[in-house]
């Protein structure tokens, strides 16, 4: 019978190999937490850095605008939408609102193609080419149905020999002062 416990087949494991390979694993463990540690700090150094940047830039612009640097931005906002400064003329609503309004606006199913659109704080002006007369009618209609555009009429309706199809201009005064929430 074999026994394991004499001779050069004797078992020789014990307890000190354990705690040789649970040290070792301690030790890794520990150099593993510390480097992680110290990439956490340089991160939060390096965005630390940046946030002091960008706030020396914040407030440079401030200043070249506004003549004074405003520790907090939303101060700066408000002071920009308010009345009398220059900052007072910046538009509510983008051209990009209007321009996704008119093409809401747009009839389905009628055959347009703008030529030219004109967006100003003040008005719309556009002018393209359709299939027919009354097309131009309809544009005309559904920007009437929006709240942004009003008095909406149609000007120059002419019927083109080239190609038969009808040129016509658009004007309509611009009457939304914000944009709705959930788009114009």
């Amino acid at each position: 019978r074999l026994n394991l416990r004499r001779g050069d087949a004797a078992y020789t494991r014990d307890f000190e190999q354990v705690r040789s390979k649970l040290t070792l694993l301690g030790v890794a463990s520990f150099l593993v937490l510390l480097l992680w540690v110290a990439s956490s700090g340089v991160v939060v150094f390096a965005l630390s850095m940046r946030e002091r940047q960008l706030d020396r830039v914040m407030c440079d612009v401030q200043t070249k605008i506004l003549g004074k640097c405003f520790p907090n931005y939303e101060e700066a906002l408000s002071v920009l939408k308010g009345r009398g400064v220059p900052g007072a003329a910046i538009p509510k609503i983008s051209a990009v609102d209007v321009l996704t309004d008119l093409s809401t606006r747009t009839p389905d199913g009628v055959s347009v193609r703008y030529d030219r659109i004109e967006v100003t704080d003040k008005k719309l002006h556009l002018q393209g080419a359709t299939d027919t007369a009354e097309n131009v009618d309809k544009i005309v209609a559904g920007l009437h149905g929006s709240r942004c555009f009003a008095d909406a009429r149609a000007a120059g309706v002419r019927k083109r020999a080239s190609d038969q199809r009808f040129e016509f201009s658009v004007d309509s005064a611009l009457a939304c002062a914000e944009p709705a929430p959930g788009g114009p």
